[in-house]
């Protein structure tokens, strides 16, 4: 389990690694070849917690709808944590 809060919104790749539980050297190939999107701001490095859910459902071909739909903004991950509930 990630030792990151679940309501953080900007990720280090490090802290991204453990979210996605792999490596770090893999985030930064992920990066690297555009698989995955990062921003930075000043000299640090970060991706989103949309960007990581985007990540997942493209991997999982659970991509979101194209059109806008109620709920459609909705994150995998906040539907994971509703789950849980």
């Amino acid at each position: 389990m990630s030792d990151v809060p679940s309501d953080t919104l900007l990720l280090s790749p490090d802290e991204a690694a453990r979210c996605l539980g792999l490596p770090r050297t893999r985030v930064y190939d992920l990066l690297r070849t555009g698989e995955l999107r990062s921003s930075k701001i000043g000299r640090r490095r970060v991706i989103t917690r949309v960007e990581l859910d985007q990540f997942v459902a493209r991997l999982t071909g659970d991509l979101p709808p194209k059109a806008p739909e109620a709920g459609a903004n909705q994150t995998l991950w906040d539907r994971h944590r509703e789950q849980q509930r």
